[in-house]
Order: C-alpha cells, then structure tokens, then sequence
C-alpha cells in the first residue's frame, strides 16, 4: 500500500471514502432559496465537504471559519493518526510500561467511547486489533504473500482486547505491554462530530458536514427542506445514482461495507474489516451496513460491529437499542438481502 501523505492518517479511511457504499449528498435539480456557503477540502487520506445554510459571508469569514475548521482536524490528527510518528496514539504504541500514559482530551473522549462501544457489542468492536490490520496489507500494513498462520494471528490476537486497557484521571493503561490501537473506525466519526460542533457553536444551525462519507446533519438544506442523503448501491461496477435515499433534520450516519477496500492473498480476495475474535477478514453475509445515530462517533463504531456480527445477529442488536436505525444489506443467492429498522424506513424520501 503506497502512503498518501505524511501528515494523513489512517489509510485505511482513505479507502473507506471510495467504498461503494459510501454516502454521498443527493443534490435536487431545485433552485437553491436560501444562502448557502460550500467549501471541501483534504484531511485523514480523504475528503471533506461543508455546507453552512441561511449565512451570507463575505471571503475572510470563510477563511475563518476554514482555518477553524483545518486547525481542529490537525489537532485530531496529531492526537490519534498513525502515520505521524510523535502523535499521542504512535507514542502510545512505542510505550511498553504498563503504568499510565498521559493523554489529551481529545483521545481520551474517543478512548472512552471505544471502551463503551467494545463492552456494548460485546467485543465485536475492538480497536486494539491495529498490528492484525497491518498483518493483512491494510493501513500501513505490506500485503501479505500468503494467508497469515494460525500461529501468527494467535501470537498478535494474545497482545489485543479492549479489556486489556484502563482509562484512568492519570491517563490510559494497558496490561500487556506490546498492546497498539488503531482507532480507524470510530475517529473519522469523531472528527465529524467535532467539526458540527465548532461550527453550531459558531451559530450555525443548518450545516452539513462529511469526511469520507460519514456525516453528519443539522436543520434544513439550502432549499428550506430537511437533508437527503444517498446510499449507493453495493459493488464495483454499481450506479453512481443513490439507491435509497434517506430524509433528515439532525443526526449521525456512517456505513461500512467490504467490496472497495481489499487485498488479494493467496489467490483470493481479503477485505479490511477483520473479526476480533479470529484475526481475520470478518465471515458475514454482509455486504454494508448504514448506521443512522445521535452522533457519528457513535454511528462509525457500530457500522463497524454489526458488520462483523451479521445481519441476523446484528439487526437483533440494534433494535435493542433506541436511537439508533440500521440499514443492513447482505449477499443472497446472487442478489441482495436489505433490511432496515423502522426507524430507518419512516426516514426514507417519497
């Protein structure tokens, strides 16, 4: 895997932004009535997009509010990216003492929620499999030229597990000593949420903002309706035109999805998401799931989950839990089976 950027993080989101999956904002053929400011940019190997409604600024309010906006994700990137080596989560990873590790509060609001999101879903979210993302060619991994012994993925598997770490006032411990974190799946999310609430705190009340296809959504569009957002169809060659499109005022939404970013070992194709409790590529008969939440933190991390667990046991799991709607699809001889909570279908456009 070639590096894209020094300063980037997590390549593995920067896959994560092509994924057929992806969202993608379904612009109307509507004339625009209300004021609307748009900018894009680049940050963690993928893109950003803003959209601010109801606000006529003139180039140096832009500018301030993109400089706001730039210095909040460098921030983010310097705490939790693992291609810049003196971030906290690299001197994290070098540290080998298991006495605490100072950390930020940035990190440590996404450390707390990996805690949560690992207990609540019962190990099937686990960011302490980072060295066993790199075993199998993802992030900053080489592709491996055959399948990874069992030896191997058990060595790597004993030095992982979110019940090995503790979150304390003095910082973040960890039992085992070699134990690394790789927080690719939840803190593209968390970035979302920390750039909504800057610019709600700036007094922007209808706003949406994306990095890489997680989003999140405030208000009404620049048309005075609520935000459509499309899902595409799954796989390579799909449309690019949404297959579902979804209608909403305020929330969090990330899909994750195993047909765009993959390695080929030993003849056969290996996708990015790995099974926790094996090391390996997750065995699901998922193909994405869309995760519909309060926050994107929230919704990144259990896209994650669910598709490790499947789309039985997954769709049991988050509709056990209120405030939060799931758009699963999976493989089915040959076609696709969909599924979607109630929430998620009473939020589906006309």
């Amino acid at each position: 895997m070639q590096r894209i950027e020094h300063r980037i993080f997590f390549m593995l989101l920067g896959a994560l932004a092509i994924l057929g999956v992806v969202l993608t904002f379904h612009r109307s053929v509507d004339p625009e009535v209300r004021p609307l400011v748009r900018w894009e940019g680049r940050t963690m190997g993928t893109h950003y997009l803003i959209q601010l409604v109801g606000h006529e600024l003139s180039a140096a309010e832009q500018t301030r509010l993109r400089d706001l906006v730039e210095a909040e994700l460098e921030a983010i990137n310097q705490a939790m990216s693992t291609y810049i080596p003196g971030s906290e989560i690299s001197r994290f990873n070098a540290f080998r003492e298991t006495t605490p590790f100072e950390i930020s509060a940035r990190f440590r609001e996404v450390l707390a929620k990996s805690i949560e999101m690992y207990e609540a879903m019962e190990g099937a979210f686990d960011p302490t499999i980072g060295p066993l993302i790199d075993l199998w060619g993802f992030d900053r991994g080489a592709v491996p030229e055959t399948t990874p012994s069992e030896e191997v993925l058990a060595e790597l598997l004993a030095k992982t597990g979110m019940a090995h770490l503790e979150l304390s006032e003095e910082g973040v411990s960890k039992a085992v000593p070699e134990l690394e974190i790789n927080l690719s799946a939840i803190a593209k999310g968390y970035a979302v949420d920390r750039v909504a609430s800057l610019l709600l705190e700036a007094g922007f009340l209808d706003l949406y903002v994306e990095i890489g296809g997680d989003l999140v959504v405030r208000g009404l569009n620049a048309r005075g309706v609520p935000w459509r957002i499309g899902i595409q169809r799954p796989g390579l060659d799909a449309p690019e035109d949404p297959q579902f499109i979804f209608v909403m005022q305020r929330g969090g939404v990330a899909t994750s999805g195993d047909y765009r970013n993959f390695r080929e070992v030993d003849g056969e194709m290996t996708h990015h998401i790995l099974d926790p409790s094996t090391g390996r590529p997750a065995r699901t008969d998922l193909t994405s799931v869309t995760i519909y939440a309060h926050d994107c933190m929230t919704a990144d991390a259990i896209a994650t989950g669910l598709f490790v667990m499947g789309m039985d046991k997954g769709m049991e799991w988050v509709e056990n839990r209120p405030g939060i709607e799931a758009l699963l699809i999976g493989r089915k001889d040959g076609d696709f089976d969909v599924r979607m909570t109630p929430g998620m279908n009473r939020m589906l456009a006309e």
